[in-house]
């Protein structure tokens, strides 16, 4: 585990949290609502944060379709704000939206404003996958990607 970077630490303290801390795996997570969790892995080697949410599941019920469609929307980010959609290896596969930021080149404000963007992509593309995904009502828990700690490597 290394030290919390200045940019989760200046978020919260923004947002009027408490300090966000990462755990062994240099991850953690920040629930927001009714939407997906927000979760954040610091790769301490690249001074790179990588900001991410399990957004849904990919059924077979017009998979290909669905994947033209989130194809289109990575298409120089245009309906991504930056992030880029993309699944994991799980069956049925999830789909996930992703953003990386070089810690040494944002200031934490644009990473703040950057974070406040990836959340409503976060939402609005959870509510495309599924309508009813935020019926349920606020997220307790903030859910690790299924299957472990991702790998960036």
């Amino acid at each position: 585990m290394t030290t919390t970077p200045h940019l989760l630490l200046d978020l919260a303290a923004a947002a009027g949290m408490p300090p966000l801390a990462l755990d062994e795996h240099d991850c953690c997570a920040l629930a927001i609502g009714n939407g997906p969790a927000l979760n954040f892995r610091w790769l301490p080697d690249e001074e790179v944060l990588v900001l991410f949410s399990v957004l849904g599941t990919l059924g077979l019920q017009g998979r290909a379709e669905r994947l033209m469609e989130l194809m289109r929307a990575n298409r120089f980010w245009q309906q991504t704000l930056g992030a880029t959609l993309a699944l994991d290896d799980a069956a049925p596969p999830h789909v996930l939206l992703a953003r990386r930021f070089e810690a040494r080149h944002v200031t934490s404000a644009e990473f703040r404003d950057a974070v406040e963007l990836f959340a409503d992509v976060a939402v609005e593309w959870q509510e495309r996958l599924d309508p009813q995904a935020g019926a349920a009502g606020p997220v307790e828990v903030p859910v690790a990607l299924p299957g472990g700690v991702p790998s960036f490597a």
